[in-house]
């Protein structure tokens, strides 16, 4: 690597990609697929939770928080983070954090968080028929 080459990259990724417009743009982006999969839950009538910190989404598999990790416990099913992920691959979508649920980055864009939600809709509407 050229001398200097790697401080221009950071001082380039600073002032043009990870702006503070940015990052309020993937939170808001967050919030849309947040509510996005909280409106799909309620649809199917699952009492799911789909809890958003920053630009990630936790789903929860009960409508409370959990607090500590035999809470936790209950919202790790092998089998849903098994199909859930396998299904959003075969359509093209990397759900990246195979026990929580989805993390929108600087790269995606609205049709990417609708993506997402119409396809875990579409999931849980096959699996609950």
């Amino acid at each position: 690597m050229q001398k200097g080459y790697a401080a221009g990259v950071a001082k380039a990724a600073l002032e043009e990609v990870l702006t503070q417009e940015a990052y309020v743009r993937v939170e808001d982006l967050a919030t849309t697929m947040a509510q996005g999969l909280a409106v799909c839950f309620r649809k199917l009538e699952l009492s799911w939770r789909a809890f958003q910190l920053g630009p990630r989404i936790q789903l929860f598999l009960s409508n409370s928080l959990q607090r500590n990790a035999t809470e936790a416990a209950i919202s790790l099913s092998a089998e849903w983070i098994d199909t859930r992920r396998i299904y959003l691959a075969n359509r093209g979508i990397w759900d990246a954090i195979a026990s929580a649920g989805p993390q929108v980055s600087f790269a995606h864009v609205e049709s990417d968080c609708n993506e997402y939600i119409r396809s875990i809709s579409e999931l849980l509407d096959r699996i609950k028929t």
